[in-house]
């Protein structure tokens, strides 16, 4: 909803808060509010004070490395800003290697700021108001035009290093979502998730099946990069896209290719759709034929 600020006193500005926010959270006149700005610059009015105190988690030195790094993956894209990992019985140099790794691969703009044998403290030392989501969306989307690409040409050697380029990508996008939910931040979301799919699934078609039929990846591309138009509301690159979705799905099931490559195939080809389909919220845009 939208409100106006007017002038309250001589230096100072107000605005009326809707007295359903106060009944739905519980509030009544002269109850404290508090006011924060988010890493995007907006404000934001909560009941419950804000706090950067951070995220503590307790593990043992029997707790497996590649869990750790999860751990920290996660709290990563969830948003948090400061992270201290600790274990009464010491950590051991695995478990602190497989942390630094994590960072250094997959967490651009999380540190170690203090460690010691029992207890790692990880900062964020980035800015979310200089992350650009629509510079992040269109990273991956560079990515994964590459690995059709590569893999269109029969060149499968540098996926397994472009996925982890989208990976990294895709996880810094997500942080920010978290942490600013700017507007339309679900889609945001939706869009990112479906971009990391395509890629994991490019990735495991390169890894693990043969296609003798290079077309599949033309085409695949060709939809891959209408998607993005259709998605800010090109009516007839929305109805591009769903035509070569129904085409090739029917040809894919009509094919002799392995059943599990099929299935990959179909997945991305349903994945860059729903990329484009977002299109359909946006006044202006068409809605493609019915299938």
């Amino acid at each position: 909803m939208e409100k106006h600020i007017f002038k309250f006193g001589s230096n100072s500005a107000a605005l009326i808060i809707p007295k359903k926010w106060l009944d739905r959270n519980g509030l009544k006149f002269s109850d404290p509010v508090y006011l924060t700005e988010s890493e995007s610059g907006n404000l934001v009015i909560s009941q419950k004070e804000s706090t950067e105190k951070g995220f503590e988690r307790v593990v043992t030195s029997k707790t497996e490395p590649l869990l750790l790094s999860r751990l920290v993956c996660l709290h990563y894209m969830h948003g948090t800003r400061k992270l201290r990992v600790y274990s009464a019985n010491g950590l051991t140099q695995m478990q602190i290697e497989g942390i630094e790794d994590e960072i250094n691969a997959e967490c651009p703009g999380f540190e170690i700021t203090s460690q010691s044998g029992k207890d790692v403290v990880i900062e964020d030392s980035t800015d979310m108001k200089e992350t650009d989501p629509e510079k992040v969306v269109a990273r991956l989307g560079s990515l994964i035009n590459q690995e059709f690409a590569e893999v269109g040409q029969g060149d499968t050697k540098t996926i397994a290093r472009l996925e982890k380029l989208v990976n990294r990508s895709y996880r810094m996008g997500v942080r920010y979502v978290n942490m600013t939910q700017a507007k339309d931040a679900w889609v945001s979301l939706a869009v990112l998730e479906s971009l990391e799919r395509i890629s994991d699934r490019i990735c495991a078609i390169s890894s693990d099946f043969k296609t003798q039929d290079p077309h599949i990846f033309k085409e695949l591309c060709a939809g891959f990069g209408l998607c993005f138009s259709a998605m800010k509301g090109d009516g007839k690159a929305l109805e591009e896209v769903a035509k070569l979705r129904e085409s090739m799905i029917k040809r894919l099931l009509r094919s002799r290719l392995d059943r599990m490559c099929v299935k990959l195939f179909v997945d991305i080809a349903n994945s860059i759709f729903s990329i484009a389909e977002f299109g359909l919220g946006i006044e202006g845009g068409n809605p493609p034929p019915a299938s």
